[in-house]
């Protein structure tokens, strides 16, 4: 299913405008509706604020809906209630934020990280 909604949040960037391009592209060609903003937590780079990415990626795209949130739980929260019905969320931008996301799902351990069967990889099955 093609995504509707976008939660896009990032650290800071040398050449903003250049990182927001691709997204801009994107969110164009997909016909992407909304955008949730958010603000990575716990990274070794800072969150870039709600409000700077906003205003760069409404730059590019005026007519973009935008929804600001900066906890990212909350954030994802939001997307979900955005998502159309045969529609999905994509979740870019920063690893940090990926990792905030699976920690809200509680699918940020070990057991939920592997995506290789151990038994596999010893080439016991």
């Amino acid at each position: 299913t093609l995504p509707n909604v976008l939660l896009l949040g990032c650290t800071s960037q040398i050449d903003l405008p250049a990182f927001i391009h691709p997204v801009v592209e994107y969110l164009v060609d997909a016909g992407v509706g909304s955008v949730v903003i958010t603000q990575p937590q716990g990274g070794r780079m800072p969150g870039l604020g709600v409000e700077e990415l906003a205003s760069a990626l409404g730059e590019q795209l005026p007519d973009v809906v935008l929804h600001l949130e900066a906890d990212p739980a909350s954030a994802f929260e939001a997307a979900c209630l955005l998502v159309e019905e045969e529609q999905s969320l994509l979740c870019i931008g920063s690893l940090y934020l990926a990792g905030n996301i699976l920690r809200h799902l509680g699918l940020d351990d070990d057991e939920a990280l592997t995506i290789l069967d151990p038994l596999e990889e010893e080439g016991m099955i």
